[in-house]
């Protein structure tokens, strides 16, 4: 045996500590493999709107969720709805958590197809991406009049 396996076998207060830390480890590791990708994904989602800042605010009407857009490099900011289908449920999805939504009445997971049919049914991902994609545009354009300012010529 070689040192590591010996200090990992070893029966005392050491050893069980060690177990019980690599346990917690592995715990943990599990914990952030399961969230790893649904949060790329959601920075991948931001990072395709152009976006520096993006904050999403939940209202009553879960038809609507409110967008407010900074784009750092123009300095401009926006504010917007978009119209979606269950505006919690794509936060849930943003998050990669909305398959503890896809339930029956009685709070059971659906089986794969009719979670797959409910998920097409629920998702506003395309709503949100189209209203990111309309805010980056009008928060990057530079309009006449500050084109106009930005001349030279026009301080004088």
């Amino acid at each position: 045996q070689d040192a590591g396996a010996a200090a990992l076998l070893d029966q005392g207060p050491e050893g069980q500590l060690r177990r019980k830390l690599l346990g917690a480890l592995r715990k943990y590791t599990a914990i952030y493999t399961r969230w790893k990708a649904p949060i790329q994904n959601k920075i991948d989602i931001l990072n395709a709107s152009g976006a520096a800042d993006v904050t999403f605010a939940l209202y009553d009407n879960r038809s609507l969720i409110g967008v407010d857009y900074y784009n750092m490099a123009s300095g401009k900011s926006r504010r917007g709805d978009a119209e979606v289908r269950d505006s919690e449920y794509l936060l849930a999805e943003m998050l990669g958590v909305h398959a503890d939504l896809l339930v029956d009445k009685r709070g059971f997971p659906l089986s794969e197809s009719a979670a797959k049919r409910m998920h097409q049914k629920r998702t506003s991902i395309n709503q949100l991406l189209a209203t990111l994609t309309v805010l980056q545009a009008e928060t990057s354009e530079v309009t006449d009049a500050e084109e106009a300012l930005a001349r030279p010529d026009a301080a004088g």
